[in-house]
C-alpha cells in the first residue's frame, strides 16, 4: 500500500535515484510473496 503511494506520486515527486529504489523494492515484495506462496 505505501509502495503505491510512493509510485503514484501522491506524497511528492521522487528523483530518479528514488525511483530505482522503489523499484527494486517491487521487486523484493513480488519475490518474497512468491517465496511465501510456495512455501505454503
Amino acid at each position: 500500500m505505501s509502495l503505491k503511494l510512493l509510485v503514484d506520486s501522491c506524497v511528492g515527486q521522487l528523483n530518479a535515484e528514488q525511483k530505482a529504489l522503489v523499484a527494486n523494492v517491487g521487486d523484493d515484495i513480488n519475490r518474497l510473496l512468491k517465496l511465501t506462496g510456495e512455501l505454503l
